[in-house]
């Protein structure tokens, strides 16, 4: 009986541990399966973060090489014929991708209001991106549509109710000023910024159009290498604009005009990337070509209106339209998968950076034209917009925890 007693008390003894052991292993269960989520979710996060950022990167190159050829083929061809081929090019391209996809081959019909509105809007942001092209260097424009990400956080808090405070006023203060520098205007820095722009359209830009590396890739050597690129954009209007001589025109009224078309641009192109936001349960390739086959039509509109359908008089400015179709289809493909994924404010700041790079890169590369000290300010200055909200936006990715975080705690303010 004591033998059996003692067994009890041992067996006893023995499940109470074994139950206290179980009790214990319950209530560390939580905090390890807690710290699972949080760390899985993190690099969810990031992988999706990084994801939407290459995807952002690559769709800033192509858009800059469309930029280039769109420069090069501005002195014998209208924006508006450039910027119907572009949609063109993307709707041959994207129909059997659309066509293949679940969706309807139009899109839905609460969608297909965002949809119109997105070709509305891209198409009129990228009629004024070509047509400033006319007026002023890639360097210039690019600068001042660089400041789209700022202006975009303006509408996202708008229509999406997303935050903007101190940083974001901050930064749209520096970007205002990186503007007016990028602007080269009389009215605030004299006569000389805007002589300073003028020789360098002339100059540099017209000679380096049948001297440079351009056509040596092309093989291809025009009569008409001698007009300069940046001209008269007024002789378009119901004129063929390669025999219009505009030598006498004042030259600030090209900088303003440029200023004026890129600006158009970038408060247009915020709509862009607010009204795909709207758009993220539709399939990217069904959203690519319904909204350039309403950009091309409005395209084919303004160009009947106002520039008499001036087509490419020569065999290589064709192939250079389509090869503008097929980089814009890669582009917007891009892009909009990306936005799809991160966020529209972040988006838009890194493909802004990337082109802005790539564009001067390709500028200084092919057309020989080095950016003056007005427009590398401004570059500093709305860079520096771009690098805070970026920035601020990284860190608030990362846990409360991170000591990277705590360093700049004051940007989470």
């Amino acid at each position: 009986m004591h033998q059996n007693g003692n067994l009890t008390k041992s067996s006893s003894f023995k499940d109470y541990k074994i139950l206290n052991i179980d009790q214990q292993s319950q209530l560390k269960q939580p905090r390890a399966s807690i710290r699972s989520t949080t760390s899985s979710n993190i690099l969810n996060r990031t992988k999706k973060f990084l994801k939407g950022i290459c995807l952002t990167i690559l769709s800033g190159f192509f858009f800059s090489l469309t930029t280039l050829v769109v420069k090069y083929v501005n002195k014998q061809v209208s924006p508006g014929t450039t910027a119907g081929f572009r949609y063109l090019g993307i709707i041959i391209l994207a129909f059997p991708l659309a066509w293949e996809s679940s969706q309807p081959l139009f899109g839905r019909m609460d969608s297909f209001i965002w949809i119109a509105l997105r070709g509305l809007a891209g198409g009129t942001s990228v009629f004024c991106r070509y047509s400033a092209l006319h007026y002023m260097s890639m360097a210039d424009s690019t600068i001042i549509i660089l400041s789209m990400p700022v202006f975009v956080f303006v509408f996202a808090r708008i229509f999406l109710k997303e935050n903007f405070g101190r940083y974001h006023v901050l930064a749209l203060i520096l970007s205002i000023i990186g503007i007016m520098f990028a602007s080269k205007m009389d009215i605030i820095f004299g006569k000389s910024a805007s002589s300073s722009s003028s020789s360098l359209s002339e100059n540099t830009t017209a000679s380096s159009i049948s001297e440079l590396d351009l056509d040596f890739i092309l093989n291809y050597t025009s009569t008409e290498t001698s007009t300069p690129v940046i001209e008269d954009f007024d002789s378009h209007l119901k004129h063929n604009h390669h025999n219009k001589n505009h030598s006498n025109e004042p030259k600030m009224s090209n900088q303003l005009l440029g200023t004026l078309y890129s600006l158009g641009a970038t408060f247009i192109g915020c709509f862009v990337y607010i009204i795909i936001r709207k758009l993220k349960d539709v399939d990217k390739y069904v959203i690519l070509f319904n909204f350039s086959i309403i950009s091309m039509i409005e395209m084919i509109i303004i160009d009947y209106f106002f520039f008499d359908f001036d087509l490419p008089q020569t065999g290589w400015n064709s192939y250079l339209l389509v090869l503008i179709g097929i980089l814009s289809f890669y582009a917007q493909l891009l892009l909009t998968r990306a936005i799809q994924i991160e966020e529209a404010g972040v988006v838009s700041v890194v493909r802004t950076s990337s082109e802005a790079f790539f564009a001067f890169f390709l500028q200084i590369t092919f057309f020989g034209q080095i950016p003056d000290v007005f427009t590398i300010i401004g570059a500093i200055l709305v860079l520096s917009a771009v690098f805070l909200l970026s920035f601020r936006k990284y860190i608030l990715g990362l846990a409360e925890t991170d000591p990277l975080r705590n360093r700049f705690k004051f940007l989470t303010k």
